[in-house]
């Protein structure tokens, strides 16, 4: 369960599962982000309930830094935070998505092994 004091968040739609009446909501998908999951945004005060395979980790982000991570992780994120699709790094056989802004990302552990040690 989440609660939100004049926050914006962004959730997986499959991610959720109830939540106030008292939040604002729309449905939506990542600019850019062809192929990525249908996303709701929440906005304003009150409680949500999301729903995942395994806990979440938070993870912030900020102005100065881009954060990466597997697409499939990647459950939601607090704040102006704007996630792109990458479709290769280098040193990476998988699509990430880099994260940047300002907030915090909701992340859920991948079922298989990591792809990088």
């Amino acid at each position: 369960a989440l609660s939100l004091q004049n926050d914006i968040l962004y959730l997986r739609e499959p991610s959720v599962y109830a939540f106030e009446d008292s939040l604002h909501w729309e449905n939506g998908r990542v600019p850019g982000g062809a192929g990525w999951y249908p996303l709701v945004q929440f906005r304003g005060s009150g409680r949500l309930v999301v729903r995942t395979a395994r806990p979440l980790a938070c993870v912030k982000v900020t102005p100065e830094d881009s954060t990466y991570v597997e697409p499939e992780t990647l459950i939601g994120w607090i704040g102006q935070v704007s996630p792109r699709v990458l479709d290769e790094l280098e040193e990476a056989p998988a699509s990430y998505l880099e994260c940047k802004g300002e907030g915090v990302l909701l992340l859920e552990e991948p079922a298989g092994p990591a792809l990088l040690a």
